[in-house]
């Protein structure tokens, strides 16, 4: 496991405050640049380097009506769920998660300097190859968390950060990440009911309020990617029978006719409506190669 002990409350204290990252109804991200005199500081971090911190706010729960004992321990549990999986992860294209602190409901991670897979695409205008040069490194980091059981949960352009400057991505942001085996018991998956992330990439069986395996889901949100990456537009703007464009696509698997214009045949099988004949990461890098 990737980890030292990283002290927020020294860091805040002996940092500077550079810029804030973003916002959203998760919280604000924040980033810091550490000055302490010294070569390293007193928990060995590397003086003088970026820090980043999610400062949590889950709007979707204080805009509940539950009584506040519960939202604080609701809100307590999430973040410590995003905190013990981001530990949990020691791979070249995830981002290291370093520390927590439940007072301050912040969560500390190492900086990526880098744009989004959305903002690189939209202002750097790269070539087919260099996209999916980059998509294959984020089919390798889920490889991994899935072979961990862990599914994300909330992929999407977003959550992928692209550093030019070393030719790598950063998969960023756990904080729907679910655990869907366990190294004892690898053949039994952990079913999921709720649904998670951001419209346009979510599964179509996520719609219908079942249980789902939230590594099929993954691969879903992935074929999204995908198809994002090659024809710089969304399929659909949900995966239900209301949306009109996901309704044509459906009409073209039940007629075995040409819905994709580039790599029809791995997106039929990422986009595949049934989960279950949906491939897993494994046969996805199989059919990328």
């Amino acid at each position: 496991m990737y980890y030292y002990k990283f002290n927020l409350k020294y860091h805040l204290h002996n940092a500077k405050y550079i810029k804030c990252l973003g916002k959203g109804g998760y919280g604000t991200v924040k980033l810091y640049k550490c000055k302490d005199n010294h070569n390293k500081c007193k928990d060995n971090h590397k003086c003088n380097e970026l820090f980043v911190v999610k400062y949590l706010n889950y709007q979707d729960i204080y805009k509940k009506k539950y009584d506040k004992n519960y939202k604080d321990k609701l809100f307590k549990k999430l973040a410590l769920n995003e905190y013990t999986i981001g530990t949990l992860l020691n791979h070249e294209y995830i981002i290291k998660t370093l520390d927590i602190d439940l007072y301050k409901n912040a969560i500390v991670f190492e900086h990526c300097n880098g744009i989004d897979f959305l903002d690189y695409i939209q202002t750097m205008s790269p070539s087919i190859e260099k996209k999916l040069y980059y998509f294959k490194q984020l089919i390798e980091g889920l490889l991994y968390m899935h072979n961990l059981g862990i599914a994300h949960m909330d992929l999407k352009l977003e959550n992928i950060i692209i550093d030019t400057l070393n030719n790598k991505i950063q998969i960023i942001d756990f904080g729907h990440s679910k655990i869907f085996h366990d190294s004892l018991h690898i053949d039994t998956v952990i079913l999921n009911k709720h649904m998670y992330g951001s419209l346009s990439y979510i599964a179509p069986e996520e719609f219908l309020e079942i249980e789902y395996n939230p590594e099929k889901v993954d691969i879903w949100s992935c074929g999204i990617i995908l198809y994002i990456i090659i024809h710089d537009s969304h399929p659909w703007y949900q995966a239900s029978i209301n949306d009109c464009n996901y309704k044509n696509y459906i009409k073209a698997i039940q007629n075995n006719n040409n819905f994709f214009t580039h790599y029809d045949n791995i997106l039929r099988k990422m986009l595949n409506p049934n989960p279950s004949i949906r491939p897993q990461i494994k046969e996805v890098i199989k059919l990328l190669c």
